[in-house]
Order: C-alpha cells, then sequence, then structure tokens
C-alpha cells in the first residue's frame, strides 16, 4: 500500500527523470550535419529505484534518423524510431512508437514551406 510519503517520494523522482530528459532532447541537434551521436544515462531516486535512458540518431544533410528506448523505475519501456528526410522545400517524416504493455503506434506526415 502507498503512503503519503512514498507517493511524495516517487513524484519527485518523476520529476528528475522528466527534467532530465527534457534536458537531453533539448540538447539534441535538429540537424548534426553529417553525424552521429549517441547519449545514454540513469538515475536513481528514493528507494534505489533507477530508470535508464539510451538516444542515437545520425543526420546528413536533410535527412535525420533517431531512435530511444526509456526504462523507468517500474521495470516499463517506451522506445522510439523516427526519420526525416528534406528535399524541395517539403520533408516528410515517419515514426514508429512503443510505449508502456507493448502497445505500438505509428506517424507520419509532410510539411511544405513555400
Amino acid at each position: 500500500m502507498l503512503t503519503g510519503r512514498s507517493i511524495k517520494a516517487t513524484a519527485i523522482f518523476m520529476t528528475l527523470v522528466l527534467a532530465l530528459l527534457a534536458a537531453v532532447l533539448s540538447a539534441m541537434p535538429a540537424d548534426a550535419g553529417g553525424r552521429s551521436w549517441s547519449r545514454g544515462g540513469s538515475a536513481t531516486g528514493p528507494g534505489g529505484r533507477t530508470a535508464t535512458w539510451q538516444r542515437s540518431g545520425h543526420c546528413e544533410g536533410g535527412d535525420c534518423t533517431r531512435s530511444g528506448t526509456f526504462t523507468g523505475p517500474a521495470g516499463y519501456t517506451r522506445s522510439y524510431e523516427r526519420s526525416r528526410e528534406c528535399a524541395g522545400g517539403t520533408c516528410s517524416f515517419t515514426g514508429s512508437y512503443t510505449g508502456r504493455g507493448g502497445n505500438t503506434w505509428t506517424r507520419s506526415g509532410s510539411v511544405t514551406v513555400d
């Protein structure tokens, strides 16, 4: 049974994990100009519970691919694979995502700049 103290500790831990993820995502370059990158880490919160993450990608010209995995302190995993291709003022993207419980979904689309 969760007590008020354990709920507060869990909330603090998740806030730290989300802040860490936001910092990592904001540090990722939008177009690395022909470079690859890989980043990862972990955070340990109250009670010794740990969350881990891994991100990698490659961009060259207007084409980028990215993938990543996050494993939460309760053992659930979320992952994604995304790609973007840009040419002649049109960018197309597609992504495949796997959430908690193995639920998967995809997104795709395109944007044209006049």
